[in-house]
């Protein structure tokens, strides 16, 4: 090799990314042993570093050729117009710079604004993005990574990026650049690479494993054999096995509800230090996976041993999904959660409401109660209060504030220096160190802009010469003292810089204590494998014995190497290689280097024998004979899929739609306008003419290019809003009731791209339950793979193939409706027979075939029956209000005049059916109430206990006054209300009420006021 690459800056430099020569790399070692962990470390961090290089290598190398065209965004995003301002602090607690990166600076950047991205759902320029800052007149490339962006400042066009320092900072503010975008994100590729170039010998487990030296099954290091098992069938099946490794005291498959298979892998997880089990489609890997889990928690005294009473001493099984597998690791963890609430969800993709309250968020909150609470944090880390403390004071030594820096601040306020008081969170340390380094670089950076061509070299003069001195003399001695004060400045700078990296060491190891303190109060830890290089530190505290990764065949080797530490005794990964395998940028490093063998599938090519589940639960068996034996050699048929239903409307389950219509290319993605007419209409079929219901079908495209041209379509259909529609690759793991695929590929040349591989062709075919519809080109197809031509022939054995899709009649099978075009698809019933189907209430439906929600009406079949009731009844057939016909009700149809007496005791004449609880009486009737008096009324047809009867008649009152007043006989009065005329003691009369006895006088009477002047005034 022309380098050692544990040296390398794991940044990209100007040199890496502009370089033309060839770039030094190593075939993946397939089928033979690595001589040394430094031969394994080399390859694998070439080959995974040219996979993020070479797409950003081959954009820059167009763009500074001028041949950079449209399609070539799949390599860079291109943003105009980048100048800088001054750098400044972070105001964004989501990462802390790496320590191999704390020696750059944090600059705000303005670009041209891109009205026409939607920034809150782009994944531009996020936390962690690789970009290249372009100087078009000297070719010149500034390499920095993102450290903070929301939409709103994105829109705005405003980024805070980190650049290494160096002196071409100091002209950073003087020009302006393109700036351009990896398309490829960086963050998972630098956080495995650094984690790769600190192993050692000590430190990488089960290294004959990886190195290949090592292909038996070996038990692991804790000592399993000692301990007496725990193994359940269920909470209610529990057997007791002394000695593992003895056979013969093993229960049997049978007793522990599994399969041959399924027995044989899970002992040979629970006894293996590395253990492989692949899980073709359907044969249950999660399943098998829990069992697993289960097993081991139920058995935990077996692996988790003592060390030294210390609080380490309990580890965790920490389950690592496939990376960028968040939902599929979501599913996973909600199986673990019902065996065990002692889980821990690491990573900020999750989406499971259900494990809502077992992210490390939660986690961090604990921590963050602990830390805030100050007499316990100043008493546990006294070293860490007095460090704050004393760059608090650093800092305020070198405070140098403008009035341009102060304008600046108002108008951007990610620009505000962090001022306030010391609080004991989580990033509070790092911030005073970044603080202080920003304030001195300022500094710094004030002073270098200040010309320095000529000092003046004498210092020996007194204050009262500089009166005397010339301007020139003057601006020499000034530059002398800039010089010497810059000087003093550097040496501060590069004690701060020192200072910085060693607090941003010991904070991160504090944290990844205090949160590993939290966490071994969990029995299983799950995270992607990108999640375990990225949080490295507390995968080390947390000291895990046993990793599981589901998956596995899909993840990189490198992935997985980073998801182990040196404490991990125990490896199980479960997978399937015969699917698809781990995705890689460059396509050349996949053919001809073997980055995408997955470490799951080398170790098996290495001679590691794998125990493959062999019982299929998924697939109805027309669907298996497809991959089996092209794919697989066998694969068994569980029961229960003989028993799958049909695809009500289609007269095959599985089918190919064969036809000719060209492909059509978009950038180096294609697609078919043909199958996607032909696949959305067949969908639009299923679910309104068949009932199918929406989320029963998923449509899978092999094409990024017919993906868009599905979504474009579907919106015209409101119908599909709830089928979902993905790439295939994106559905690995997953399955539906049908499945529509569209291969896309039809063309002249024969090229069928990657539908040529036997993985992709697997994942596709074996993701349907009840019914798969394929459309593409047969013959174009078998002739370029094997695997398509043995399918030809079997679809062609069962007549499941033409350029015609059969529609069927499920009442009246020998009415076939072919469809060659999307226009030819049905628009309700196409067969014209007779229904002919047997009702509920026995009679045949007569009306012309249609769909079975139609039987829910009326029966119109004309009978006569003598009902209960004793009268006939003639007319038609009809159901109860549940709509099942029901003979012994047939009474509550009698429409014979009868009568009936009501709730009043009246008769009233009304059909036999009615209930005369439902009826107005209206009679008229009369009654002689309390009063005396008689009240004549209309019987409401209730019981006169019920009912409240009120005298409306209007009687003559005699008041205790006297008087006599006219009321309605159930209102009487309380007062009298007779006008009355009294004479007032002020000798005025007054008209009021008879009860108003001290009414008010308002007569207007002359009055002198106390100042003697005379006016009108109430009397009162």
């Amino acid at each position: 090799p022309p380098d050692d690459v544990t040296n390398w800056n794991i940044v990209p430099s100007q040199r890496d990314i502009l370089r033309s020569d060839e770039v030094y790399l190593r075939p993946n070692f397939i089928g033979k042993s690595y001589p040394e962990l430094k031969t394994y470390v080399d390859v694998q961090m070439r080959l995974l570093m040219e996979d993020f290089m070479q797409p950003l290598r081959n954009g820059m190398a167009k763009l500074l050729s001028g041949k950079f065209q449209p399609r070539d965004v799949q390599e860079l995003r291109i943003y105009e117009n980048v100048t800088f301002k001054r750098s400044g602090l972070v105001q964004d607690r989501r990462r802390v710079i790496p320590e191999r990166e704390s020696s750059w600076r944090i600059y705000s950047v303005n670009f041209k604004e891109l009205p026409r991205v939607n920034w809150s759902t782009s994944r531009r320029l996020i936390h962690g993005s690789l970009v290249c800052l372009w100087d078009p007149t000297s070719n010149d490339l500034i390499v920095a990574s993102v450290v903070h962006s929301n939409p709103q400042e994105l829109a705005r066009g405003q980024i805070m990026l980190a650049i290494e320092s160096s002196d071409a900072a100091d002209h950073f503010h003087k020009k302006t650049y393109i700036m351009l975008e990896s398309v490829i994100f960086y963050e998972p590729y630098r956080a495995v690479l650094q984690v790769l170039q600190d192993f050692t010998k000590d430190s990488f487990p089960m290294l004959d494993y990886f190195l290949g030296t090592e292909t038996d099954h070996t038990p692991p290091s804790y000592d399993w054999q000692s301990y007496t098992y725990v193994l359940r069938k269920s909470e209610d099946s529990t057997f007791i096995v002394e000695n593992l490794a003895d056979f013969s005291k093993r229960p049997t498959a049978n007793e522990m509800g599994l399969d041959k298979r399924q027995y044989e892998a899970l002992y040979t997880a629970l006894t293996s230090r590395v253990a492989l089990i692949q899980g073709p489609p359907g044969t249950g890997k999660t399943f098998l996976a829990l069992r697993i889990i289960r097993s081991l928690l139920d058995n935990k005294n077996s692996w988790q041993g003592q060390n030294e009473g210390e609080l380490l001493a309990k580890s965790e099984i920490s389950e690592s999904g496939a990376s960028c597998r968040n939902h599929a690791l979501d599913q996973f963890l909600e199986g673990v959660l019902r065996l065990t609430d002692k889980i821990i969800r690491i990573g900020s993709q999750s989406k499971s409401p259900i494990l809502e309250n077992f992210t490390l968020h939660k986690v961090k909150s604990k921590v963050r109660e602990a830390q805030n609470n100050g007499p316990y944090a100043e008493s546990n880390y006294p070293y860490y209060f007095l460090k704050m403390k004393e760059l608090r004071v650093a800092q305020e030594k070198t405070k140098v504030k403008t009035t341009s820096d102060e304008a600046s601040e108002k108008k951007d306020p990610t620009l505000r220096f962090d001022n306030t008081a010391v609080t004991v969170e989580e990033e509070t340390l790092v911030d005073f160190a970044k603080n202080q380094l920003n304030r001195m670089e300022f500094v710094r950076d004030l002073l270098s802009a200040i010309p320095n061509d000529a000092c003046l070299e004498e210092t020996s003069f007194h204050v009262g010469q500089i009166l005397t001195m010339s301007l020139r003399q003057r601006w020499m001695l000034f530059r002398k003292w800039k010089r010497s004060y810059q000087e003093m400045i550097e040496q501060d700078v590069r004690k701060s810089k020192e200072d910085y990296e060693s607090q941003i060491k010991e904070y991160n190891q504090l944290k990844g204590q205090a949160l590993a303190a939290l966490c071994r109060t969990a029995d299983v830890i799950g995270m992607t494998t990108t999640g375990a290089a990225k949080n490295r530190l507390l995968l080390e505290s947390l000291k895990a014995k046993i990793v599981m990764v589901e998956e596995a065949a899909e993840v990189l080797e490198t992935h997985i190497v980073c998801s182990l530490t040196a404490d991990c005794q125990q490896l199980i990964m479960i997978g399937d290689h015969q699917q698809l395998r781990p995705s890689v940028n460059v396509f050349d490093l996949a053919k001809n280097y073997h980055l995408d063998v997955s470490l799951f599938e080398r170790l098996i090519l290495g001679g590691l024998k794998a125990v493959r589940l062999g019982v299929q639960h998924r697939m109805r068996p027309e669907i298996v004979r497809l991959i089996v034996p092209a794919i697989y050699e066998e694969l068994e048929n569980h029961s229960t899929v003989y028993d799958h239903p049909h695809v009500p409307g289609m007269q095959h389950d599985v089918f190919f739609y064969h036809h000719n219509y060209p492909e059509k290319e978009d950038g180096s993605s294609f697609y078919n306008r043909h199958e996607v007419d032909m696949s959305l209409r067949l969908a639009i079929y299923l679910i309104r003419e068949q009932k199918v219901a929406p989320q029963q079908i998923t449509i899978l495209a092999t094409y990024t290019a017919q993906l868009h041209q599905f979504f474009n379509s579907r919106k015209s259909y409101e119908l599909l809003a709830d089928v979902r529609i993905t790439v295939v690759d994106n559905f690995q793991g997953e399955e539906n009731d049908v499945i529509i695929l569209s291969l896309v590929r039809n063309n002249s040349r024969n090229s069928v791209g990657f539908l040529r591989t036997a993985n992709r062709i697997c994942v596709a075919l074996s993701r349907a339950r009840n019914g798969l519809y394929i459309l593409g080109n047969i013959h174009m197809l078998a002739n370029a793979s094997p695997v398509w031509a043995d399918m030809e022939k079997v679809l062609k054995e069962h007549g499941q193939i033409g350029e015609e899709i059969p529609l069927r009649c499920d009442r009246h099978h020998e009415i076939v409706r072919k469809v060659k075009r999307s226009i030819d698809f049905p628009i309700g019933s196409f067969c014209r027979e007779l229904c002919g189907a047997e009702l509920d209430c026995g009679h045949v439906c007569k009306l012309v075939c249609h769909q079975d929600e139609l039987h829910t009406s009326s029966c119109p079949e004309i009978i006569t029956k003598l009902l209960d009731c004793g009268h006939d009844y003639s007319g038609p057939c009809s159901r109860n209000s549940e709509n099942v016909f029901c003979p012994e009700l047939l009474a509550a149809y009698c429409t014979e005049l009868v009568r009936k007496k009501l709730l009043c005791g009246h008769p009233k004449r009304m059909k036999c059916n009615e209930d005369p609880t439902e009826f107005d009486c209206g009679v008229a009737d009369e009654r002689l109430l309390d009063c005396g008096h008689l009240f004549q009324y209309a019987c409401p047809g209730k019981s006169m206990d019920v009912f409240i009867l009120s005298c409306e008649r209007i009687v003559d009152q005699k008041m205790p006054c006297g008087h006599t007043q006219k009321v309605t006989c159930s209102k009487p009065l309380t007062r009298c209300l007779q006008e009355t005329v009294r004479v007032l003691e002020c000798g005025h009369s007054v008209k009021s009420a008879c009860w108003n006895t001290t009414p008010t006088c308002t007569a207007i009477v002359e009055k002198t006021l106390a100042c003697g002047h005379q006016q009108s005034v109430h009397c009162n």
